[in-house]
């Protein structure tokens, strides 16, 4: 599931709200727990609160191994453009 195969229309409501964000980095669906004008607080949902539907698993883990595969510490480096789309899953292969 993709955010353009989205599971339900309380989904897509809530998405079109920006209380759930979907993270195309890691295909991942996240509810806005938090937020003001500093700070965004995002909570990673496995399921949809709604249908129940299970979501995609995510890439989270997959992205740091690239990253750091790369010699490239998120914390402390500029991320490649790349790496801020789905775009870096093209060329990912489980190692």
């Amino acid at each position: 599931m993709s955010d353009n195969k989205i599971c339900c229309d309380e989904m897509r409501v809530h998405i079109s709200l920006g209380l759930i964000r979907y993270d195309e980095r890691f295909d991942e669906y996240n509810i806005v727990a938090q937020t003001d004008d500093e700070v965004e607080v995002l909570q990673r949902i496995d399921f949809c609160p709604w249908s129940g539907d299970k979501l995609p698993s995510g890439y989270r883990d997959q992205w740091f191994d690239e990253l750091e595969a790369r010699g490239i510490d998120p914390l402390n480096d500029p991320i490649p453009d790349i790496f801020q789309t789905a775009e870096w899953r093209k060329g990912w292969s489980a190692r």
